[in-house]
């Protein structure tokens, strides 16, 4: 299992694994994006006489529109295999406290606890079903953020310096767009990695094997 793939069945399931790689793919196109936007500020800082180059800025839109596509498909695959499998929820769902357990994650860094507060709910009331509804439609919001900040991007007119934009507050100025694109990301990560952490710790305790921290056994419902 990668850094943050889950383990959600009794089984290993391939599309788990790209399913999470899609999403450090997808991360890494946003980030490619921002790249290319402050290549180009620092073209203009530097007063070039030339064109700065907008295709690699676009290209980079383009691939994170591509992967965020793929990370809607690879959870709707996941979720069909899942079903073709009759997946049930191991039954240390049901032994573990979830709120010590994270709790002690968040003690050592290793989670937010709010975001862990938020998704132990859907474990326990819809099961890891219910947490790719959840991821899904995180997902399709970044999908629609992500085609947001590319309109704003392609509307900026031709040979006016954005970084006179940005600067000015004038009108074209993605910050905004880009803060909310941002912001979607980090909040569908840290659900990502929580979902991850549940899961991980499920499966080990129905192994026998010990938990990635150690829980008191009057933790243990």
């Amino acid at each position: 299992m990668g850094g943050i793939n889950h383990q959600p069945c009794s089984k290993y399931l391939e599309i788990s694994t790209l399913l999470s790689r899609s999403l450090s793919e997808g991360r890494l196109s946003l980030e490619l994006v921002n790249i290319s936007l402050e290549d180009i500020l620092l073209y203009e800082i530097r007063e070039k006489t030339s064109s700065p180059n907008f295709s690699a800025l676009f290209e980079n839109l383009n691939n994170a529109k591509k992967s965020v596509k793929a990370i809607i498909g690879g959870i709707q695959a996941l979720r069909a295999q899942m079903n073709s499998l009759e997946f049930q929820n191991l039954s240390s769902l049901n032994e573990i406290s979830l709120s010590e357990l994270g709790e002690k994650m968040s003690e050592e860094s290793m989670v937010c606890i709010n975001i862990w507060n938020q998704i132990i709910p859907i474990f326990k009331m819809y099961g890891f079903f219910g947490v790719l509804d959840e991821f899904e439609t995180i997902a399709q919001d970044i999908q629609t953020k992500t085609e947001n900040l590319d309109v704003c991007f392609k509307s900026i007119p031709e040979g006016v310096k954005i970084y006179s934009i940005l600067e000015e507050n004038r009108e074209g100025n993605i910050k905004k767009e880009f803060a909310q694109l941002y912001h979607a990301w980090n909040f569908f990560q840290e659900k990502f990695l929580v979902s991850s952490m549940i899961s991980t710790n499920i499966w080990y305790h129905y192994q026998g094997i010990p938990m990635m921290v150690e829980v008191e056994k009057e933790s243990l419902v």
